[in-house]
């Protein structure tokens, strides 16, 4: 009378629900692993150059603060502005050619350029307050 149902296939005991669980719980940190994985070893230069650009417009930016009055309004101080001059030693092709014009330029002597430039690790600033 009474038919008996077949059992469904999607029926899991506690042992198949933990595996699922389990698996599920892996293959989150696995996909974000992956992702980073991809972005930094193929999107490297993508990635680096958008650094590199950001940095630079910060640097290339105009900045003045505005100027400090007293109780009357009279300017007691305001901002000066200044130029300094960097060297990005990864940029550099030639050094001696490099050295020999900035030596000139700036009117310092190569000795002194080369000293900042042998302990720097990168970038350094050859003049301040031009």
């Amino acid at each position: 009378m009474f038919k008996k149902s077949a059992p469904s296939p999607f029926v899991f005991n506690v042992k198949s629900r933990m595996r699922v669980a389990g698996l599920v719980i892996l293959l989150a940190p696995l996909a974000i692993f992956g992702r980073l994985f991809y972005m930094q070893t193929f999107l490297y230069e993508e990635f680096s150059s958008k650094a590199e650009r950001a940095i630079y417009n910060y640097l290339a930016e105009d900045r003045l603060r505005g100027k400090i009055l007293d109780v009357n309004g009279r300017e007691m101080a305001e901002s000066v502005r200044t130029h300094s001059c960097g060297v990005n030693k990864r940029y550099v092709l030639d050094k001696n050619k490099t050295v020999n014009f900035l030596a000139e330029t700036l009117e310092m002597p190569k000795k002194r350029i080369l000293e900042k430039w042998n302990r720097a690790a990168n970038f350094f600033f050859v003049a301040t307050k031009i």
